[in-house]
Protein backbone atom coordinates (compact mmCIF):
# COMPACT_ATOMS: atom_id res chain seq x y z
CA UNK A 1 0.00 0.00 0.00
CA UNK A 2 2.13 2.65 1.06
CA UNK A 3 6.25 2.86 0.95
CA UNK A 4 6.17 4.74 3.68
CA UNK A 5 7.71 3.32 6.73
CA UNK A 6 5.90 3.00 10.16
CA UNK A 7 7.54 3.15 13.75
CA UNK A 8 5.61 2.23 16.76
CA UNK A 9 6.98 3.04 20.31
CA UNK A 10 5.22 0.72 22.78
CA UNK A 11 3.72 -2.95 22.35
CA UNK A 12 0.86 -2.78 24.65
CA UNK A 13 -2.64 -3.08 23.52
CA UNK A 14 -2.74 0.20 21.47
CA UNK A 15 0.47 -0.04 19.69
CA UNK A 16 0.24 -3.66 18.38
CA UNK A 17 -3.62 -2.65 17.60
CA UNK A 18 -2.49 0.26 15.70
CA UNK A 19 0.30 -2.32 13.96
CA UNK A 20 -2.44 -5.10 12.79
CA UNK A 21 -4.53 -2.12 11.91
CA UNK A 22 -1.72 -1.15 9.46
CA UNK A 23 -0.68 -4.56 8.39
CA UNK A 24 -4.83 -5.32 7.70
CA UNK A 25 -4.80 -2.51 5.28
CA UNK A 26 -1.59 -3.52 3.44
CA UNK A 27 1.06 -1.85 5.42
CA UNK A 28 4.29 -3.72 4.95
CA UNK A 29 7.48 -1.81 6.66
CA UNK A 30 6.47 -1.41 10.42
CA UNK A 31 8.24 -1.45 13.36
CA UNK A 32 6.98 -1.96 16.94
CA UNK A 33 9.63 -0.58 19.42
CA UNK A 34 8.99 -2.57 23.03
CA UNK A 35 11.27 -1.84 25.77
CA UNK A 36 10.73 -5.58 27.42
CA UNK A 37 13.02 -8.06 26.48
CA UNK A 38 10.14 -10.07 24.53
CA UNK A 39 6.59 -10.21 23.78
CA UNK A 40 5.83 -12.54 26.19
CA UNK A 41 8.06 -11.07 29.10
CA UNK A 42 5.83 -12.03 32.63
CA UNK A 43 6.60 -9.55 35.36
CA UNK A 44 5.09 -11.35 38.55
CA UNK A 45 4.72 -7.65 40.67
CA UNK A 46 2.68 -6.27 38.08
CA UNK A 47 -0.96 -7.34 37.08
CA UNK A 48 -3.02 -5.85 33.68
CA UNK A 49 -6.76 -5.47 33.63
CA UNK A 50 -7.85 -4.18 30.30
CA UNK A 51 -11.21 -3.41 29.86
CA UNK A 52 -12.48 -3.38 25.79
CA UNK A 53 -15.32 -0.72 25.73
CA UNK A 54 -17.80 -0.61 22.55
CA UNK A 55 -15.35 1.30 20.69
CA UNK A 56 -12.54 -0.57 21.36
CA UNK A 57 -14.57 -3.45 20.22
CA UNK A 58 -14.97 -2.21 16.84
CA UNK A 59 -11.18 -2.51 16.88
CA UNK A 60 -10.93 -6.21 17.71
CA UNK A 61 -13.75 -7.01 15.36
CA UNK A 62 -11.88 -5.48 12.74
CA UNK A 63 -8.70 -7.80 13.07
CA UNK A 64 -10.83 -10.77 14.09
CA UNK A 65 -9.70 -10.52 17.39
CA UNK A 66 -12.50 -10.57 19.46
CA UNK A 67 -13.69 -14.31 19.83
CA UNK A 68 -10.42 -15.27 20.11
CA UNK A 69 -9.85 -12.84 23.38
CA UNK A 70 -13.02 -13.80 25.05
CA UNK A 71 -11.99 -17.40 24.79
CA UNK A 72 -8.56 -16.07 26.60
CA UNK A 73 -10.37 -14.11 28.79
CA UNK A 74 -12.01 -13.90 32.64
CA UNK A 75 -14.65 -11.83 32.40
CA UNK A 76 -15.72 -8.74 34.64
CA UNK A 77 -18.61 -8.93 35.94
CA UNK A 78 -17.89 -6.94 39.18
CA UNK A 79 -17.25 -3.35 39.08
CA UNK A 80 -16.11 -1.04 42.20
CA UNK A 81 -15.16 2.95 42.58
CA UNK A 82 -12.46 3.95 44.89
CA UNK A 83 -12.86 7.49 46.57
CA UNK A 84 -9.30 8.40 47.87
CA UNK A 85 -9.57 11.13 50.64
CA UNK A 86 -6.29 13.39 50.79
CA UNK A 87 -5.75 11.69 53.98
CA UNK A 88 -5.49 8.37 52.39
CA UNK A 89 -8.42 7.26 53.57
CA UNK A 90 -10.60 5.23 51.02
CA UNK A 91 -14.00 3.83 50.32
CA UNK A 92 -14.98 1.36 47.91
CA UNK A 93 -18.61 0.91 46.57
CA UNK A 94 -19.74 -2.06 44.57
CA UNK A 95 -21.80 -0.85 41.67
CA UNK A 96 -24.71 -2.30 40.28
CA UNK A 97 -24.06 -3.96 36.81
CA UNK A 98 -28.05 -2.97 34.44
CA UNK A 99 -27.19 -6.29 32.73
CA UNK A 100 -25.73 -9.45 33.61
CA UNK A 101 -24.19 -10.47 30.49
CA UNK A 102 -20.19 -9.04 30.31
CA UNK A 103 -19.62 -7.03 28.16
CA UNK A 104 -15.49 -6.33 29.08
CA UNK A 105 -13.41 -8.72 29.41
CA UNK A 106 -9.71 -8.61 31.59
CA UNK A 107 -7.17 -10.86 29.83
Amino acid sequence: MSEEKVVIVGGGPAGLGAALMLAKRGWTDITVLEKRPSANYYEPDKSFSYQIDGRGQKLTDLLGLTTKLADLSVPNTDFYFTLIQKDGTRKTTKLPIADSQPKFYIF
